[in-house]
């Protein structure tokens, strides 16, 4: 039986967005597979990867936000010097799939020698090393652009090392045309494997009364709900816009969930932010209209829950 790796912890497996929450659902696929006995290749999850900072989430809580900005921008100036040391381990894999471009640059010692194939699913809603970009104080990334703008080889050497490249649909590559000049010209197009998306299926844990109970909210108040990342390419920008449109009148109210960052919520009391939550399903289930503002998307599985 062929053996393929999943360049991913088991651990870090949850319900949300991103890799974990794909790779959470594709588990629970899987098992299912397993059970029936329709599983022809053994597969397993990757869990010697060296520790991230920021996977560490109580001390990077405790640095101040200031000194976070200039670390990331540092890190990302200096990461194509960066290398994971070889573990010999992942030679007994026939095939391995990451879904970090920045885990392939990375482990590329390691892929020198390898002789088995290479699978790559790249998450990010454009080109990753424009969304790491995104994520920097704009005075940093003035202050260090030309070393960072380098950051581009990472997304270059992963594509053009993968054996394979997977996305959800066709569609799903639009944002790679749109945010990278050079995706046209290194896209081989004989790489490429769609595989649609899928999820185990959503319902809210905790009741609609309950809910708008907690945040304050009428029952009779007109609600808009949104779930992700706070940034422009999402669209939140957009999002507060018809926010400011809307929120200061009588009856509607906006419910958000994620992390505030790199972008903050509107001062309105009409205007909810949650924070982070392993339950925005029943958020949105208390909403009477989700948005999805998204400038451009790889394909968000909060799309398949809203459904």
């Amino acid at each position: 039986m062929k053996k393929l790796l999943i360049y991913f912890p088991e651990s870090k497996l949850a319900p949300k967005g991103g890799q974990a929450g794909y790779l959470y659902n594709l588990k629970k696929g899987l098992e299912q597979l397993q059970e029936n006995e329709k599983l022809q290749v053994d597969i397993s999850f990757y869990n010697n990867a060296p520790v991230r900072f920021e996977d560490n989430a109580k001390l990077r809580n405790r640095v101040p936000k200031r000194i976070l900005e200039i670390r990331r921008a540092l890190n990302d100036a200096y990461f194509l010097k960066k290398k994971f040391p070889i573990d010999e381990c992942l030679f007994d894999y026939d095939m391995i799939h990451f879904h970090w471009t920045e885990e392939v640059y990375l482990n590329r010692d390691f892929l020198e020698k390898y002789k088995g194939k290479v699978i790559l699913t790249s998450h990010s809603p454009c080109v990753m090393y424009k969304e790491r970009i995104g994520k920097l104080n704009p005075k940093d990334y003035q202050l260090l652009k030309t070393k960072i703008d380098r950051l581009e080889e990472m997304d270059r050497y992963a594509f053009g090392r993968a054996d394979y490249i997977i996305f959800p649909c066709e569609e799903a590559e639009e944002p790679y045309f749109h945010t990278w000049d050079r995706y046209a010209s290194i896209r081989e197009a004989d790489k490429y494997r769609y595989m649609t998306s899928g999820i185990v299926g959503c319902k809210a844990k905790v009741n609609r009364s309950d809910i708008r109970a907690k945040y304050n909210i009428p029952e009779n108040a007109f609600v808009i709900s949104y779930a992700g990342r706070h940034n422009e390419i999402k669209g939140y920008g957009d999002l507060k816009q018809i926010g400011e449109r809307f929120a200061g009148e009588k009856d509607v109210y906006f419910l958000i969930a994620g992390k505030e960052e790199p972008m903050t919520g509107l001062k309105n009391d009409h205007w909810i932010e949650v924070g982070w939550t392993n339950d925005p399903h029943s958020l949105i289930a208390a909403s009477d209209v989700f948005l999805l503002p998204n400038h451009e998307t790889y394909f968000d599985l909060i799309l398949l829950e809203v459904l």
